[in-house]
């Protein structure tokens, strides 16, 4: 019965991963078609991604609190909803502008959240056979990080690793097949894999 909401979850996860791969280089190649020297790019990131946690100042860092509490439910769909578009926003301008920080936490982080957005929405609607939200928030941090890393198997591993339970090893593998499938069927690669590509370019 549960299925289908694995496949939707994996379909969101991948367009949220598309979405953060796609704004990382746009936002670099915005820079670089418009000539902006390398070193005020850090300080424009910067104050962008400032103005954003004005309001959401949960996008910054890591992000460990924000995990720990949509694992354990508490926080609201408004705010997951905020936090997932915060973030995906921040980390692409930071890492598009130069900016200091990785790739692996941020997709962590905005995987849990819209895991906890899908977990609330479909315990609202799906109250009879839809698993607990931080069972989402699992699964969804998996299926977005995947294509983003390009590690299915590692993700689906560190899911089951995190909770010991192998019920979340075929939730896993379906939302992470459907989101990986999804994401190269628009001919994306990794986010390590796309660097390569594009200094193998510039070299040339």
């Amino acid at each position: 019965m549960e299925l289908p909401l694995f496949i939707i979850l994996g379909t969101l996860c991948s367009v949220i991963a598309i979405i953060f791969i796609k704004l990382i280089f746009s936002c670099e190649n915005f820079y670089n078609r418009r000539n902006i020297p390398i070193w005020t790019r850090p300080g424009i990131g910067g104050v962008v991604v400032g103005l954003i946690a004005i309001f959401a100042p949960e996008i910054l860092g890591v992000g460990y609190y924000g995990t720990n509490l949509a694992l354990s439910s508490s926080i609201p769909l408004w705010f997951c909803i905020v936090l997932v578009i915060g973030k995906t926003g921040a980390t692409g301008i930071c890492l598009g502008s130069r900016f200091g920080g990785g790739i692996f936490i941020p997709s962590i982080f905005i995987g849990t959240m819209l895991g906890s957005c899908f977990g609330i929405i479909a315990n609202i609607y799906f109250p009879d056979f839809a698993s607990s939200i931080g069972f989402y928030t699992l699964i969804g941090m998996g299926a977005v990080a995947a294509p983003i890393l390009g590690a299915p198997i590692s993700l689906i591993m560190i899911t089951f690793e995190l909770t010991g339970q192998y019920e979340v090893i075929i939730a896993s593998m379906i939302t992470v097949s459907i989101s990986c499938l999804i994401y190269k069927r628009t001919k994306l690669e990794s986010f390590f894999k796309t660097q390569l590509y594009i200094r193998k370019a510039i070299e040339k």
